[in-house]
Order: C-alpha cells, then structure tokens, then sequence
C-alpha cells in the first residue's frame, strides 16, 4: 500500500470520509468492492488524536516481539484472576488425564517427556497445529520414546513445535502438549487411547497455541515477517499523522457475512485441517498466530494487537422478529449443525479419523444438550405458576436417561422423532447436484451409510423452518453399532439401524455428465423427480436366489480414491433404470406463494447386495400432491446398514 492520490478528474473527487488510496498498483476507495481488502485507518499512538481515527498501536514486525508475549501475558494473568467463566470450563466432565507432557527446562532449552499428573490441570499449554503433508520429522516413536524421556533439545524439534516451546516460556509456562510428542505415532493401542483424552487434554490446558499461519509443522510462526503500515496524511499543526494498515480478515477479523460461505471464506492453513476444529471449540482460552497479528480469544473476552474490534461487535444487531415463535431447536442443538458444517469443509489425512477428530467435541455436546433440556423441561413445568414473592434460587435441572440423546456415529438419536434426529438424518452433500467432491474411500469403513460420516466431503442439513409443523411418517427402533475402541464418540467398524415407515419402490436412471433421477413403480406413487445422491453410484447385480437364478440389479455406492476420480465417475457413470426405494421421513406444509403442497423429504435407499437390509444412496424431496403415503404404502420394519 502507497500514498493517498487525487485522481485528474474532477468528477471522481473524494466525497467526505473517503480516501483514494494506491495498494499493490491498483486504485480503489475505502467504500470499493468487497473484493478489496478491508483498512484500519487510525492516528498514531502516542499522538495527538486526528479527526476521528481512534489510536491504535504500531504492530511489531513478527510475533518475536517482547510486545507481542507482554500482551498475551497481561490478557493470560486478567482472564485468570478475573473470569470465572474461563474458570469453570470444563467442568461436570470427569476428565481423563493424558499419560505424557513435555517439560521444559529454561535453562538449557531442552525438553522431556514426563508423566502427566493431576497437579498440572491448568499449569500447562497446548498446541494446534498442522502438520502438514507427510509425518513431522521428529516425533514419538517406540523408538524415540526413550531419547525423549532423557530430554532432547529444542534444535532438534521441528521449527513450529519449536517456536510453540519458546512462546510457552515467554509467558512463564514450563509444560506443553503437543500431539505428535506425546503420542505414540507407532502404536495404535497408545494412539486409540490418548486421542481419546483430547476432550481433556484442551479443555484444561492453560492456554492453547494455535499457529493459524503455519502450514506444516516446519514452517514456524514466531518469525514470520509481517506487513508494515503507511502514513496517510501528517498533521504539522496538530503534531499528529494519520496511517493504514490491511486489516487482519481471519480469526475473530473474519467478515461476519462470509462465516457460513466457503466460497468468500479467508481461509488459514489451520482452518482446512479436521483435528484443530475441536481444539479450538474445547480450549478456554486461546492465543491465535495468525499471518498479521496474534490474537487472544477466551470466554469472556477477545482482544489482539491491532486494537480493532472483532467483526461481530461491529456487525448490526440483527433486526427483531415481529412474532417469534419458540425455537425448533435450542441454540445448543443449531451449534452442533454449524460445527458439523465446519467440520466436513475440512480436510483429515487419515479418512478413518472422521469421527475421532470430532469426539472431543461430541464428548462435550452430550452433556451440553443433556443439561439444555433438562432446564427446558424444568422451564415447561415452572411455566404458569403464580410468581412468589420471596424470590428463591432456580433448581439444578435433573440429568437422566429422559434428557439424554444417543451419539450413533455422528448422529444424535432420540426414541421420538425429534427435529435434532430427523434434520440429522437428513443431510445431503454440499452443493449437490452441482459440487461433486464426496467420495466414498475404498476399502475403508467410515460409518454406517445413513452417517454423514460414511462420506468424505462437505455436508449441508434441511433448512430447520421446513421442521415447524412437520409430521414423521418414519420412527426410530433400533440402533446398533460396533465401537472400534472404549470411546463410544470415536471411530465404528459396523453398524445398522432399524427404523419403521412406508418404503416406495422407484427406479433410479442415471444418465452420462451426472443426472440421475427417479420414476415412480405406480402412478400413484410421488417417488419421483430428481434426486440428490451421496456419492458416485454404480449399478450391480444381486447375488443369486439359492443358486438357482439371478435376484435382479440393484443400486449401490461406488468406491473413489479422491474427490478428483470421484469428479470423474460422477462425468462417467450411467446405467439403466434400476429398483431403488425411498424412505419418508419428515412430512411439512410448504406454503409458497399463493399455493400450499405437502412435502416429503425422504432417504433413497438400494438394498444390499450383502447385508440383508438396504443402504443409503442419497435424498429426494417429492411433492405429494393429493396422495397419501397410508393410501399407498403399509409401515414396515426397514434396516440401513
């Protein structure tokens, strides 16, 4: 960014409060595109005040700065001595206690691997991170494990573990975590078990590092070299100047209106990675290297080194409903859509990983939803009572197996239809029909088929709205499910669930270039129409009925290595029309315009060439017209492997 510049022609004179500026050799005004990036304008520190630019501090020129640990240092000590929010994070979860820590030793900067004990709850630091692709150079192997526990030196250490062990320092903490040094890569018994603690291991940490600007775990963070500011206009009279500097669009900078849109979305390297999604949400208190500034996030408050405001402080109050009705969701349940939307935008190494990465987070979310109910049904049973006058301590709402939802890979199951279950099961893949990056990976079982977890790729949910009269031709009998370790959050090698409800037959047509769609087997039937399908899907023959004669064809998913050669079978694939069913599940009034139809939102399923049950393939929502799904189908028992 250079110097301001007044532009030859006269019509395009700066109106009042804008600025013509020069940044990278192309003109724009302070009010130009969204494309544009955004400025901080304000006078310098230590100044007299200019026209109405608020002071702001000069951001030293890396994270190294003495200026930069003093500022995390005084935000640390504040939130510690002051919040009890940041206090009592974490609280209500029996934790469970990681073996191993790394110690440091100032004086001859070196570290050890130490056993991890009670004493240290909330004395130590942790780190999120990438890696980066490959393995780091160094880590915890069954053959470095006794290098580490005599202690190695910080030289030896990749350069953004290393840079996180000097920072720990800087603000006076002497123990660290970090994934790769205290779990043994080698081991998948040691790894299962400690990537099982993360709920614990960020949720009591002191502080959690996370070097946003870091793409691989050598790239380091501290010494990154940042962009400077320019000064806009000296006031000789006032003894005052005024500068700009691109404003930080990422961590709490973020533009509150891309937050939901992948497509506008700033993305840091951390922001892709699975894992570093719940290290962040379960940390208390979070200090945030990004490619301008550090940041620091805890519960009760947000601060960072350019002095700005977070977006959402400035962003406008959102406008009050006339008439609201009550919630279908509590805000705790719409929180676990929008982690689940994250989530799947980002990327895992190992596919297998997809639950896991996200159990520390579901760990958390069942005892959140748990108790949001429990005071929801306490609230419902306090409704219209006469107020007393001595006014008394509301009651801990009652935890028990009537407030507690079932996590079943990545799903949360209620005995009733409920809209956190249905909208659940109804997910679809993001951008369907027309971005086709999920794929199933060969030869690797994620999770069971109705699992948004089955797939790798970007997943949406039904519009919540669509829920508010809505009717479940569908329920709920049986859930059943394989746990691959002790962690019922974590990775499953099986599972299936029984549900009971009306099953339509249809054929499914898929045409060359990626259009599928759905004809109906009567017509009176409302299966048919075009559908949204999971992944790529091929069509195969079911074995033969007692050795005797062939079952027919039927409809399945189809394996890809990558979104890319999934990209490509979507382009390939066709096959004739072929038996599939579908599912109802939600039933609603749509009332759009002048006309109201009834709409069913339901799961299209083919049955299964191996398991005696059908899988899903992907959803239709089919418009029922003045038919009845009782007039036409009888409910029966339905399993979905």
């Amino acid at each position: 960014m250079e110097q301001l510049w007044a532009p030859d022609d006269p019509g395009l004179m700066a109106r009042e409060g804008q600025f013509y500026m020069r940044f990278d050799s192309e003109r724009f005004t302070l009010h130009g595109q969204a494309n544009h990036p955004v400025l901080q304008i304000y006078s310098a520190k230590g100044q007299p005040q200019a026209y109405r630019f608020p002071h702001a501090p000069e951001l030293p020129v890396n994270a190294a700065a003495t200026t930069t640990h003093k500022f995390i240092r005084r935000c640390l000590e504040d939130c510690v001595r002051n919040h009890i929010a940041c206090r009592k994070a974490g609280q209500g979860l029996d934790p469970i206690w990681p073996k191993r820590v790394l110690q440091i030793d100032p004086s001859s900067a070196r570290v050890r691997l130490v056993p991890f004990n009670k004493s240290m709850d909330q004395q130590y630091t942790a780190l999120s991170y990438c890696w980066g692709p490959g393995q780091p150079p160094f880590k915890a192997t069954q053959t470095t494990l006794p290098a580490l526990r005599d202690g190695i030196s910080v030289k030896v250490l990749p350069r953004t573990i290393a840079d996180a062990v000097r920072f720990s320092l800087q603000i006076g903490c002497t123990l660290i975590w970090v994934d790769s040094l205290c779990i043994v890569q080698d081991d998948p018994a040691d790894w299962d078990e400690e990537s099982g603690k993360m709920s614990t291991v960020y949720q009591r940490a002191l502080a959690t590092l996370i070097t946003s600007s870091a793409a691989t775990c050598n790239d380091g963070f501290l010494q990154t070299e940042r962009e400077g500011s320019v000064l806009l206009c000296p006031s000789s009279s006032q003894h005052a100047e005024v500068r700009a500097r691109k404003l930080c669009e990422v961590g709490h900078h973020q533009p509150q209106s891309f937050l939901h849109s992948a497509e506008y979305r700033r993305y840091e390297p951390i922001d892709v990675r699975g894992w570093t999604l719940q290290e962040k949400r379960l940390s208390p208190r979070c200090v945030i290297f990004t490619d301008s500034e550090v940041q620091w996030e805890c519960h009760a408050a947000h601060a960072c080194e350019c002095g700005q405001a977070p977006s959402k402080e400035l962003a406008p109050p959102p406008s009050p409903s006339p008439s609201q009705s009550p919630p279908l969701l509590t805000r705790e349940e719409e929180e676990w859509f929008d982690v689940l939307h994250d989530y799947t935008n980002r990327r895992l190494t190992v596919n297998t990983d997809r639950l896991t990465a996200l159990a520390g987070v579901s760990r958390a979310m069942a005892r959140t939803l748990s108790r949001a109910r429990a005071l929801g049904r306490l609230q419902q049973q306090q409704q219209g009572r006469h107020k007393r006058l001595r006014v008394e301590p509301e009651p801990e709402p009652e935890l028990g197996p009537e407030t507690e939802s079932r996590f079943a890979a990545g799903i949360w199951m209620d005995a009733e239809p409920s809209v956190l279950t249905m909208r659940g099961l109804l997910w679809t893949r993001a951008g369907a029909p027309f971005m086709q990056a999920a794929y199933c990976p060969p030869q690797t079982y994620l999770a069971p088929s109705w699992s948004w977890a089955s797939i790798v790729g970007e997943v949406n949910h039904l519009a919540v709205a669509k829920f508010a009269a809505a009717s479940y031709p569908t329920h709920l009998v049986e859930v059943d499910l394989t746990a691959a370790t002790a962690d019922p959050f974590g990775r499953v090698t099986f599972g299936f669930m029984r549900v009971n409800g009306p099953l339509l037959r249809a054929g499914m047509v898929w045409k060359k270039g990626g259009t599928m769609h759905l004809t109906s087997s009567s017509p009176d039937s409302p299966a048919a129409g075009s559908c949204d399908v999971d992944c790529p899907l091929e069509r195969v023959p079911m074995p033969r009925d007692g050795g005797r004669k062939s079952s027919g064809f039927t409809v399945q998913r189809q394996t890809a290595a990558s979104a890319e050669e999934s990209e490509r079978l979507f382009a390939i694939t066709e096959f004739p029309e072929t038996e599939v069913f579908v599912l109802p599940i939600m039933e609603y009034v749509n009332n759009w315009g002048a006309l109201a139809n009834r709409v069913v939102e339901s799961l299209v399923l083919g049955r299964s060439p191996t398991l005696p049950g059908y899988q899903r393939l992907g959803t239709i929502s089919m418009d029922l017209k003045n038919t009845r799904l009782e007039d036409i189908s009888v409910p029966e028992d339905v399993y979905i492997f």
